[in-house]
């Protein structure tokens, strides 16, 4: 029995031929060094075989075979080479255990494609031409099976399919296109009738053989079918709906749409009767036809007319706004910008052999500023800190008109229920010079800062007829001594001033800002208090600010003064004149245009509160605060009347002239603001908008929404006083507030204003219609200014290169011809095109989807002839 065993042993172990032996490979393992291949090139199969507990296997035989050998063939040593695109499979094989990999062969990139005919002529009825096109790569080879675009440019011309088979559908002519790896190959196949004696015979079309569509016709001719049913009438490939029918007459109705948007063309008109079709030639006018002399313009608000427009004979310069007129307020998570494209289309005997370049965007001071020292870094410096100020207060402006929305009922009720006398007792202690009340700073860094508060000691260091002004007793600020008890002349000179210029400004243009006085603190006076505290909230950004929570009782809203309350920074450097930008020179000279602004927002929170009304959109008030701050610079400093044209030497060269001696000397900062966020706004008014902030840090929109209101202000409101103080006690707020100021549809005036801003006092344009000016200021002339005195207009070679150009506007310029945009607008944003060059019959503006339907619905479009 043993040797028995010894034998058998021996035999399972000799080899060959051994009955006994089995293969020990339980799997195979298949990967390829990439998961395509290019035809042509190679690519390394590589196969592990392990045994049943997993452990490699490298004495056995290994078996490569090509499962789709057209596709890739594959060596003994699992080279994969690619024979033609598609997907391949390769087997890797060891007795009968085998493993499938597989690996995608391409093509290489096509460099030429060319067909063997670039013309053809195919009959209706059942005709049809195969197209084939010829593909090679760089090195002159033919692309095997290439996987071709094809396209019909006139579809309801003629189809094409996948293999290059064009059919005939109507009779005209398109262009078939084969493309590839960006190389074209076109041809042109014409579509005509099968020539017959008795096929249909079109003599005269009436009233007009120039088609339209929409409209009806009377055609007159031969060998008509007696029914309406037995004729098919097409015009350019759209079917027309026969409504009477004799042998030699047909009454037809155009379709309203279904036309390819194209400039005016000559067209075929075909009647399909008896099995025979016959055709003749006319001219179709698709788009809407806008014929302009120099200077006049036409806003397009129809819906229905925005996407296909034609500019007759075109020849000098138009100007094209297409504007996003949608009425929302935006703010950067509710932007949402429809996206669509602008064509640009001439006759095909005009058109330019390629698609016009776009402009690139005018530079733009991108927050660098200049080499330290000099006015030149202290300007840019200060546009930096206004900047990020604007941006802080408008999230206040946002949390300030949430929390009202939120309580303005509670706050009404509570107003009505409030004991007065107890206010009383608080106002008298305000009222006394030196007088020290216990006051709170609604915490700004907090996530509700109506909720939370910091306690200070305020000093009343100024009493006058319509305001108190406290100061914080602390007497440090970051380790460092205060001004605080130095400061009373100067906050004298803010009160006086408060009571004499800006009180009647605020009052007699915009309303009551103690409308709410009565039910809160009663002390008949705005309070303003001035601390360090604010100095340390929001990283330094904010100057002064407002908060909506002060019109409610403390019980509700515990960070409440209960009164109309305006706090602020204070200056922390005791450096003499403006050395130092923390120092009282420079602070009063940013704090005298807060100090109304801020006021602004009191009168509209209580004017609106008292009333009952709803609260006006944040961008139409922060629009408004920044009116004010203009109103105050006309009547206190520039002396210019309303619709002045004013230019950048009547206003903002003294902004800028502080420190000179003379008329200029220590000059508030005015309207720097206004025009630094609109020159911001000329780059780019297709990323910003009126209406809101389309991103977080945008800032332009303070500036824009107060150009529109002065803009509508000058066009409409007489006298603006009037304009003003309507617009605060409206019923309505936001877009439909302009509206009943202007008493327009907000259509028409965007795009009126967009045409506006741009050609303001533009040398050779004189505006058949009054509103595409802007007559409050002459706008190049403040870009000009504003170029020279921080920008390179003057001195080239100056290091201050804060307004780069005296033409700040980015805009599509273009010949006339043809060309293609994609456009992203969100509310309020609109992009301009500035046409011109030889002239050419006729310029199509077609606004549509990227795939070729209707533009968005809230789209519209404005042209005027400019010269």
């Amino acid at each position: 029995m043993k040797r028995f065993w010894w034998i058998a042993f021996v035999v399972a172990c000799s080899g060959k031929g051994d009955p006994v032996r089995t293969n020990p490979v339980r799997s195979i393992t298949v990967t390829v060094s990439a998961p395509q291949v290019v035809v042509g090139q190679t690519a390394q199969a590589t196969a592990v075989l392990r045994d049943a507990a997993g452990t490699v296997v490298t004495d056995q035989v290994l078996t490569w075979t090509a499962i789709s050998p057209t596709i890739a063939s594959v060596d003994a040593n699992g080279v994969i080479t690619g024979l033609q695109a598609g997907t391949a499979v390769i087997r890797a094989s060891s007795g009968t255990v085998s493993t499938d990999g597989s690996i995608v062969v391409v093509n290489p990139k096509a460099a030429s494609i060319v067909f063997a005919r670039d013309t053809a002529t195919v009959f209706l009825p059942g005709g049809s031409v195969q197209l084939f096109a010829t593909v090679k790569d760089s090195a002159g080879n033919v692309i095997q099976n290439p996987t071709i675009f094809w396209q019909s440019t006139a579809p309801l011309i003629a189809s094409v399919n996948a293999l290059g088979l064009v059919t005939p559908l109507a009779v005209g002519t398109t262009t078939i296109r084969a493309s590839l790896d960006g190389q074209l190959a076109t041809a042109v196949v014409t579509v005509r009738a099968t020539p017959n004696a008795n096929a249909p015979t079109v003599t005269a079309i009436a009233p007009a053989s120039l088609l339209r569509p929409g409209a009806s016709y009377v055609l007159t001719g031969n060998n008509f079918a007696p029914t309406t049913s037995g004729n098919a009438v097409v015009v350019d490939g759209v079917a027309a709906t026969v409504t009477a029918a004799s042998m030699t007459s047909l009454s037809v109705t155009l379709p309203t749409s279904g036309f390819p948007c194209e400039p005016t063309h000559g067209v075929y008109l075909q009647v399909t009767a008896n099995g025979l079709v016959g055709a003749t030639a006319t001219t179709l006018q698709a788009a809407n036809q806008r014929t302009l002399l120099p200077g006049q313009s036409v806003i397009v608000t129809n819906a229905a007319e925005v996407r296909c427009n034609e500019i007759v004979a075109p020849a000098g310069r138009y100007v094209v706004s297409v504007y996003n007129a949608g009425r929302q307020s935006v703010t950067p998570s509710t932007s949402a910008p429809v996206q669509f494209q602008v064509r640009g289309a001439v006759p095909a005997t005009a058109a330019s052999a390629s698609v016009v370049a776009e402009a690139p965007p005018r530079a733009r001071w991108n927050v660098a500023v200049p080499r330290i020292g000099g006015g030149a870094f202290d300007d840019a410096e200060l546009l930096r800190r206004l900047r990020l100020h604007d941006m802080a207060h408008a999230e206040i402006q946002r949390r300030n008109l949430e929390n009202l929305r939120a309580n303005a009922a509670a706050i009404r009720a509570a107003a009505a229920a409030r004991p007065r006398l107890a206010l009383a007792r608080t106002a008298s202690a305000m009222g006394t010079l030196g007088a020290i009340t216990q006051l709170k700073v609604p915490n700004l860094d907090a996530g509700n800062f109506c909720q939370s508060s910091v306690p200070v000691g305020a000093r009343t260091a100024y009493v006058g007829q319509h305001a108190l002004i406290l100061e914080d007793t602390a007497s440090t600020y970051n380790g460092a001594p205060t001004l605080a008890g130095q400061m009373d002349s100067t906050y004298a000179s803010i009160g006086q001033e408060f009571d004499t210029v800006m009180w009647p400004i605020l009052t007699g243009d915009f309303g009551n800002p103690l409308a709410m006085d009565a039910q809160l603190s009663g002390t008949g006076k705005v309070v303003m208090l001035f601390s360090p505290k604010v100095n340390a909230m929001q990283s330094g950004t904010v100057l002064g600010f407002v908060v909506s929570c002060d019109f409610s009782p403390v019980s509700q809203q515990p960070s409440s003064n209960v009164g109309e309350y305006f706090y602020a920074v204070v200056p922390t450097s005791a450096a003499p004149g403006y050395t130092s930008a923390n120092g009282r020179a420079a602070w009063l000279r940013l704090m005298r245009g807060t100090v109304i602004h801020e006021v602004k927002h009191i009168t509209a929170y209580g004017e609106r509160l008292s009333r009952g009304l709803p609260l006006e959109e944040y961008s139409w008030e922060e629009g408004m605060a920044r009116g004010v701050e203009e109103l105050y610079a006309r009547a206190a400093f520039y002396k210019t009347p309303q619709r002045s044209d004013a230019t950048y030497a009547a206003t903002l060269a003294c902004d800028l002239r502080y420190t000179t001696p003379g008329p200029c000397l220590d000059r508030p900062l005015l309207m720097l603001r206004h025009f630094d966020a609109l020159y911001t706004f000329a780059g780019q008014t297709e990323y910003v908008s009126p209406l809101g902030r389309t991103f977080a840090g945008d800032q332009t929109f303070y500036a824009t929404s107060w150009a529109m209101e002065r803009w509508s202000a000058d066009q409409f409101g007489a006298p603006e006083s009037q304009f003003y103080k309507d617009w605060t006690t409206s019923t309505s707020t936001g877009v439909a507030n302009f509206e009943r100021s202007t008493g327009r549809p907000w259509e028409e005036s965007l795009g009126e204003w967009s045409l506006a801003m741009y050609l303001d006092d533009v040398p050779g344009f004189t505006p058949a219609d009054t509103r595409l000016a802007f007559p409050g200021y002459n706008l190049p002339n403040m870009w000009l200014g504003m170029c020279s005195d921080l920008g390179p207009c003057v001195n080239p070679n100056t290091g201050n290169q804060l307004y780069p150009s005296s033409d700040p506007w980015t805009v599509h310029t273009t010949s006339f011809g043809n060309f293609l945009t994609s456009l992203n607008l969100s509310s309020g944003s609109f992009a301009l095109f500035d046409l011109s060059g030889t002239a050419v019959p006729r310029q199509l503006i077609e606004l549509k989807t990227i795939v070729g339907g209707d533009p968005p619905p809230t789209v519209r479009l404005a042209i005027v002839r400019v010269q």
